[in-house]
């Protein structure tokens, strides 16, 4: 896994990004009938991080909402966004994770996240569930990779 994480990392810029996610977590939530594999919701999941503006508090979203407070200033598109996401990235202490809490039937929020702004539930069953982190943005990242490939791929932060 160390060379994908390496590859992957080397493709978006990001070699101060730590993947933290072990053969271990992935072959427990790679089941049979995944569409999406794993490297490859891993893609999706770093791309969204450094493109995806949509959802409250992703990192682009609080970028383009608060400019001045992450050192931005000038034209601001799309390009800036990510080139400066992918900066903050680097020169901070984040950590990508896998979410990856057990579904239990005594506990219905047990391998399930939340989006607050949208109520959407996320399970681990369904979904690759990507968490970044120590990061500059806000106290968590997550990131949601539908596992069938049917739903788009969604950023939002939390506290």
């Amino acid at each position: 896994m160390t060379q994908v994480f390496e590859e992957i990392k080397q493709h978006f810029d990001l070699p101060g990004l730590t993947i933290d996610i072990s053969q271990q977590e992935i072959d427990t939530q790679s089941i049979s009938g995944v569409n999406v594999s794993f490297d490859e919701a891993l893609k999706q999941a770093v791309f969204s991080l450094l493109n995806d503006g949509s959802m409250d508090e992703s990192p682009i979203w609080l970028l383009s909402e608060m400019p001045e407070e992450y050192g931005i200033s000038g034209d601001i598109n799309s390009e800036v966004l990510t080139q400066h996401a992918r900066t903050l990235i680097n020169e901070s202490s984040a950590t990508l994770t896998l979410f990856t809490e057990e579904t239990s039937s005594d506990d219905e929020w047990i391998g399930v996240v939340m989006n607050g702004s949208t109520g959407n539930k996320y399970t681990i069953k369904d979904y690759w569930i990507f968490k970044l982190v120590n990061n500059p943005f806000i106290d968590l990242n997550y990131v949601v990779v539908d596992k069938s490939g049917n739903q788009p791929t969604c950023c939002w932060g939390a506290n």
